[in-house]
C-alpha cells in the first residue's frame, strides 16, 4: 500500500498550514479540560484512558500511511536510533509531570508555561547549526520568555520581591524538558524513520509506561501496607466505573483530539520549522480563554503580563528565519 506522506498533495505548502492550524486548535481544546478529570482520577488512569482513545486515530493513520520511509540504524552513533529511544523514554513522564502541574496550578498558566517545549526545535537549531548566531531578535524573544517565567512566581512589592508559590511551576520545567526533547528528536527524524514509526513509538510508550507506573504504584502500596505505613487512598473497582462514566466524554475529547492533533503534526513536519512552531505555539493562548471560560479562571494583571510575554516571546523564538542545517553533524559527524 502506497504511503500517503508522498502524494504530492501533502507536498502543498497551504495544506500544512490548514494541518498545523487544526493541531494547534484541537491541542488548545483538550490541553484546557486537563483539570476537572486529573483532579479525581489522577495523572496515571488519566494518561492511561486517553491513550486509548489516541490509539484509535493513530493506528488506522499508521496503517493507511505505511512505513516506505523507515530506516534506522541501530547503531551507537546513529541519531535515528538515539531519537527513538529518547522518544520512548521521554513521552510519557513529559506528559505526566504537564498533568501534574495542572493538578497542582491554574491552567492559564501551566500550559502557556509548558508551551515553551513547542520551541525546543527551533531553540536547538539555532543553538548548535555550524553558522548559528544570537540575532537581537532572537535575544528580545528569550528576554520575554525569560521575564514572563520571572513575573509569575515573583512580584515586588514594598520595596521587597516576594516569591508567590510553586503552582506546579517545577512540574512545568520538567515537561518542558521532556517534552522539548520530543519535540526536537521528533523533528529531526522524521525524514529518516518516517511520522508512522515516531507516532507508534512515541503513544505506545504513552501506554505501556502509563500502565507499568499504576502496576508498579499499587505494588508498592500493597507492600508498604503489610508493613503497616499509611498509603495513598486507591479507588475501588466501583468507583472506578462510576468516574469513568461521569468523566467518559471528556476524556475521549481529550484523547480523540490529542491523537487528531499529533497526526496532523507528523504529517506536517516537511513544513518550515518557524511556521509549524509559530503556529503551534498559539495553543496555549486558546487553552486559556477556554480555561477562563470554563473554569472560570481569573488571572491577576501580573500573571496576565506574565502569560502575554510567554506567548509573544514563542512566537519571536519561532520567526527567526528558515535556517534549519541539520545540527547533528556537530555531534555525528561522518
Amino acid at each position: 500500500m502506497g504511503s500517503l506522506l508522498v502524494l504530492p498533495f501533502y507536498s502543498v505548502e497551504p495544506l500544512y498550514m490548514v494541518l498545523l492550524i487544526l493541531s494547534m486548535l484541537m491541542s488548545g481544546f483538550y490541553n484546557a479540560l486537563w483539570k476537572e478529570p486529573v483532579t479525581v482520577l489522577g495523572g496515571k488512569r488519566l494518561i492511561l484512558y486517553r491513550s486509548y482513545f489516541v490509539l484509535i486515530i493513530v493506528i488506522p493513520y499508521v496503517f493507511f500511511a505505511g512505513f516506505d520511509t523507515f530506516q534506522i540504524d541501530p547503531s551507537y552513533h546513529s541519531p535515528s536510533f538515539w531519537g527513538m529511544f529518547l522518544i520512548f523514554l521521554c513521552s510519557y513522564p513529559g506528559l505526566y509531570f504537564l498533568v501534574k502541574a495542572v493538578k497542582s496550578g491554574p491552567i492559564s498558566i501551566v500550559i502557556p508555561t509548558c508551551s515553551i517545549a513547542i520551541i525546543a526545535p527551533v531553540l536547538f537549531n539555532i543553538l548548535f547549526r555550524p553558522e548559528g548566531t544570537f540575532s537581537e531578535f532572537y535575544k528580545t524573544g528569550l528576554a520575554l520568555i525569560l521575564a514572563g517565567l520571572l513575573l509569575l512566581k515573583f512580584r515586588f512589592s514594598n520595596g521587597r520581591i516576594i516569591y508567590m508559590g510553586d503552582a506546579g511551576f517545577r512540574y512545568s520545567l520538567l515537561s518542558i524538558l521532556l517534552l522539548g526533547t520530543v519535540f526536537t528528536w521528533s523533528y529531526y527524524i522524521a525524514d529518516t524513520v518516517g511520522p508512522s514509526a515516531i507516532l507508534l513509538v512515541q503513544e505506545g510508550s504513552v501506554l505501556v509506561l502509563a500502565f507499568l507506573h499504576i502496576f508498579f504504584s499499587r505494588m508498592l502500596g500493597k507492600m508498604r501496607a503489610k508493613n503497616g505505613e499509611k498509603t495513598p487512598y486507591r479507588w475501588t473497582p466501583e468507583q472506578l466505573r462510576h468516574h469513568w462514566k461521569h468523566y467518559k466524554w471528556i476524556i475521549a475529547t481529550i484523547g480523540i483530539m490529542s491523537g487528531l492533533s499529533v497526526v496532523f503534526r507528523m504529517i506536517s513536519y516537511q513544513a518550515s520549522l518557524p511556521m509549524a512552531t509559530t503556529i503551534l505555539g498559539f495553543s496555549s493562548l486558546v487553552s486559556v480563554v477556554i480555561a477562563m471560560n470554563y473554569y472560570g479562571e481569573n488571572l491577576k494583571n501580573q500573571q496576565k503580563v506574565a502569560v502575554a510575554f510567554l506567548i509573544a516571546g514563542i512566537f519571536i523564538v519561532s520567526w527567526i528565519g528558515d535556517h534549519q542545517a541539520s545540527p547533528f553533524e556537530v555531534f555525528f559527524p561522518d
